[in-house]
């Protein structure tokens, strides 16, 4: 579906990557651009119900992150279908994404993946803070 986002869609967050802009709104998933913002394609397959759209980053591989009200996070390394990652917390608040890892913010914590193949869908590593848990993902747990 193409969209004019002057007409009521509420952006919560944009990233790009690759030429690709991505948008993030609350209530309508997330659209792409990759026309510099002249139209927009919806591209929520795979997110279900979860299209209440907090934050979303991107890497520089062309993977895209994204942070739900509800189904935690969601990631497509496709730029048309998601899938959603285990971390334990439903509400995502914000994200940001480094040349390495991947930083989501949730009330109080913050988890990081990194975001290396081999470690993909290995266990958080917690690193505790004072107002704040850092979770990285890594191949075995190491306190800091």
């Amino acid at each position: 579906m193409d969209i004019n986002f002057t007409f009521g869609k509420d952006v919560h967050a944009l990233t790009s990557v690759n030429g690709i802009i991505y948008a993030a709104t609350w209530g309508y998933g997330v659209y792409k651009s990759t026309d510099n913002g002249s139209t927009w394609i919806q591209i929520n397959n795979g997110l279900g119900a979860f299209l209440a759209m907090q934050s979303i980053t991107s890497t520089s591989n062309g993977d895209v992150y994204v942070g739900t009200v509800g189904g935690g996070v969601f990631k497509t390394t496709d730029g048309t279908n998601w899938t959603q990652l285990t971390i334990g917390y439903n509400v995502i608040w914000a994200m940001g994404s480094t040349s390495t890892a991947v930083f989501a913010e949730l009330t109080a914590a913050v988890f990081s993946n990194q975001l290396t193949p081999a470690q993909a869908g290995q266990l958080y590593q917690l690193l505790m803070f004072s107002s704040f848990t850092l979770c990285r993902l890594t191949a075995q747990v190491t306190y800091l």
